[in-house]
Protein backbone atom coordinates (compact mmCIF):
# COMPACT_ATOMS: atom_id res chain seq x y z
CA UNK A 1 0.00 0.00 0.00
CA UNK A 2 1.07 3.66 0.32
CA UNK A 3 1.48 6.51 3.00
CA UNK A 4 -1.15 7.95 4.34
CA UNK A 5 -1.19 10.80 1.80
CA UNK A 6 -1.55 8.46 -1.13
CA UNK A 7 -4.53 6.73 0.24
CA UNK A 8 -6.36 10.12 0.22
CA UNK A 9 -5.17 10.89 -3.05
CA UNK A 10 -6.43 7.19 -3.76
CA UNK A 11 -9.27 8.30 -2.48
CA UNK A 12 -9.83 11.44 -4.06
CA UNK A 13 -8.84 9.13 -7.33
CA UNK A 14 -11.42 6.44 -6.90
CA UNK A 15 -13.76 8.93 -6.58
CA UNK A 16 -12.99 10.66 -9.59
CA UNK A 17 -12.62 7.42 -11.32
CA UNK A 18 -16.58 6.60 -10.11
CA UNK A 19 -17.73 9.49 -11.52
CA UNK A 20 -15.65 9.04 -15.23
CA UNK A 21 -17.43 5.65 -14.87
CA UNK A 22 -20.92 7.00 -14.33
CA UNK A 23 -20.88 9.14 -17.34
CA UNK A 24 -20.15 5.95 -19.48
CA UNK A 25 -22.86 3.64 -18.09
CA UNK A 26 -25.08 6.69 -19.16
CA UNK A 27 -23.84 7.50 -22.25
CA UNK A 28 -22.82 4.14 -23.29
CA UNK A 29 -24.27 1.80 -25.90
CA UNK A 30 -26.41 -0.52 -24.05
CA UNK A 31 -24.12 -3.53 -22.49
CA UNK A 32 -21.06 -2.39 -24.32
CA UNK A 33 -17.71 -3.39 -22.55
CA UNK A 34 -16.41 -1.23 -20.68
CA UNK A 35 -13.32 0.66 -21.79
CA UNK A 36 -9.98 -0.28 -21.07
CA UNK A 37 -8.97 3.07 -19.85
CA UNK A 38 -11.17 2.54 -17.16
CA UNK A 39 -10.41 -0.90 -16.50
CA UNK A 40 -6.62 0.36 -15.96
CA UNK A 41 -7.20 2.80 -13.96
CA UNK A 42 -9.23 0.58 -11.74
CA UNK A 43 -7.09 -2.03 -11.69
CA UNK A 44 -4.51 0.99 -10.58
CA UNK A 45 -6.33 1.59 -7.58
CA UNK A 46 -7.22 -1.84 -6.51
CA UNK A 47 -3.73 -2.38 -6.15
CA UNK A 48 -2.98 0.17 -4.05
CA UNK A 49 -6.52 0.31 -2.28
CA UNK A 50 -7.72 -3.05 -2.26
CA UNK A 51 -10.02 -4.98 -4.93
CA UNK A 52 -13.05 -5.39 -2.51
CA UNK A 53 -12.94 -1.64 -1.75
CA UNK A 54 -12.54 -0.46 -5.40
CA UNK A 55 -15.14 -3.30 -6.82
CA UNK A 56 -17.73 -2.09 -4.30
CA UNK A 57 -17.07 1.84 -5.17
CA UNK A 58 -17.32 1.57 -8.67
CA UNK A 59 -20.27 -0.85 -8.87
CA UNK A 60 -17.89 -3.89 -11.12
CA UNK A 61 -17.21 -7.23 -10.30
CA UNK A 62 -14.95 -8.31 -7.95
CA UNK A 63 -13.79 -10.69 -9.60
CA UNK A 64 -13.00 -9.30 -13.23
CA UNK A 65 -11.44 -6.52 -11.41
CA UNK A 66 -8.40 -8.99 -9.47
CA UNK A 67 -8.46 -10.75 -12.43
CA UNK A 68 -7.59 -7.71 -14.80
CA UNK A 69 -5.22 -6.47 -11.64
CA UNK A 70 -3.08 -9.54 -10.98
CA UNK A 71 -3.01 -10.08 -14.95
CA UNK A 72 -1.98 -6.40 -15.65
CA UNK A 73 0.92 -6.54 -12.65
CA UNK A 74 2.54 -9.59 -14.04
CA UNK A 75 2.60 -8.38 -17.30
CA UNK A 76 4.39 -5.00 -15.46
CA UNK A 77 6.61 -7.38 -13.71
CA UNK A 78 7.56 -9.70 -16.97
CA UNK A 79 7.94 -6.40 -18.91
CA UNK A 80 10.47 -5.23 -16.25
CA UNK A 81 12.20 -8.16 -15.72
CA UNK A 82 12.57 -8.22 -19.68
Amino acid sequence: MGTAGSGAQGLARLSQLRRRIERWRWTRVKRSPMPSELWRAATELARELGASRVARELGVGYESLKDRAGAQGENGAREAGA
